[in-house]
């Protein structure tokens, strides 16, 4: 895209010397989230211009940064905004900082990344990944790749932007052997109706679940885009859809987690579909289910007047401790003295506590407590209360 050389009259070069002399740049915070669960993973640091009468394009802004030899100038100056509230991000989430593959090894780069400077911010270097642009070739292959090195033992996180429209591509990676690669947003946009596409991100989640490192799909703009990238098991996402920048570290919308858990509800149900395998939550169904208190007299009784119910769960605090058959409480409470022997104990003196309990969609897309389900998998593992969690339909 072509820009226009002025703005009011006043040259774009003119434009940034005031922007650059007079720090007036903001950041705002673009959130990274777990496309399991829609959880802020992160968030992408990004440059604004603050002061309304010098706005200019923000990529011409860098580009003229280059040009004119500013590079390492308003790099300094975004850095340094955007860290300024890295102590308001919680613990367990990441800062990304863009920088350019020839600054990344330059020694006053290096210098404002020591841990001591970085405690004056109120960060440690393990909140920090740094994104690296494949558009940008490094000028000395050598002392980068040494670089890369230096910041993986302090601890910094690495991640390669723009994979699949760099310079060195696949080659890159192997170098740099990154913590986390960015896919294109190229590479993102309508693959819900791109097969090539597809095929291509399929080939880069399976590769990055075997090297360990984790996959970003960037410039998620529809809900098409996302379905697309859930079922194709990427690891994280970005973009509009899912939330704009801002000036502040927001969650993203629930409307938007929704999506992502009605994603994923989809994929459950298309895999029961497809496979001989059923998924377990397809199988339960709501049950009964007793306090461990409770006596089995009075189980007996209101299993008495509810003929339907043929098994029950004991459940303390949501939490399945152990179950038991109609079959069982007859033979328990059966015979000349059976009643009167056990009719007075608790069930949980007489319940099975060998079961296996099924945390159906741990990652909350169709989770459901002791008290909705009330029914648990009888397992002859010999397991005592064995819990099973992960996939269930695996």
């Amino acid at each position: 895209m072509q820009h226009s050389e002025t703005v009011g009259g006043r040259s774009h070069s003119d434009i940034f010397e005031e922007i650059l002399k007079g720090g007036h740049i903001k950041p705002v915070y673009q959130p990274i989230v777990f496309l399991s669960n829609g959880q802020v993973y992160g968030y992408e640091a990004l440059s604004r211009i603050s002061k309304q009468e010098l706005q200019m394009n923000i990529e011409q802004m860098f580009q003229l940064a280059d040009k004119n030899g500013n590079a390492w100038e308003l790099a300094k100056l975004c850095r340094a905004r955007a860290l300024e509230n890295a102590a308001q991000l919680s613990a367990d989430k990441k800062l990304f900082l863009n920088v350019n593959s020839n600054i990344l090894y330059d020694n006053q780069f290096r210098t404002g990344f020591t841990r001591e400077h970085l405690q004056e911010y109120g960060v440690d270097a393990s909140y920090i990944i740094f994104e690296i642009t494949e558009r940008v070739a490094a000028l000395d292959s050598s002392a980068f790749l040494c670089s890369i090195d230096h910041y993986k033992k302090q601890s910094y996180g690495i991640a390669i932007d723009d994979a699949g429209a760099g310079y060195s591509g696949l080659n890159n990676i192997a170098s740099v052997k990154p913590n986390l690669i960015k896919l294109d947003m190229s590479l993102v946009r309508d693959i819900d109706k791109d097969k090539i596409k597809r095929l291509l991100c399929k080939a880069m989640v399976d590769f990055g679940k075997s090297a360990g490192i984790q996959l970003i799909a960037e410039g998620i703009e529809t809900e098409e885009e996302l379905a697309v990238l859930v079922r194709l098991g990427v690891d994280l996402g970005q973009g509009y859809f899912l939330g704009l920048p801002q000036e502040s570290f927001s969650r993203i919308a629930a409307e938007k987690m929704e999506t992502i858990k009605r994603c994923h509800a989809k994929q459950y149900n298309e895999n029961f579909t497809n496979s001989v395998y059923p998924i377990v939550g397809h199988l339960a169904k709501p049950g009964y289910i007793v306090s461990p208190d409770e006596k089995l007299g009075s189980i007996y009784e209101t299993l008495r007047l509810n003929p339907t119910v043929t098994e029950f769960s004991v459940v303390r605090d949501d939490l399945t401790m152990g179950f038991m058959t109609r079959t069982d409480l007859n033979e328990l409470l059966g015979g000349r003295y059976g009643y009167g022997l056990h009719s007075k104990k608790t069930v949980q003196q007489a319940m099975k506590p060998d079961f296996s309990r099924v945390n159906y969609g741990r990652r909350g897309f169709a989770s459901r407590n002791a008290k909705a389900v009330g029914a648990v998998v009888q397992s002859h593992c010999g397991g005592k209360g064995r819990e099973v969690s992960g996939d269930c339909d695996h």
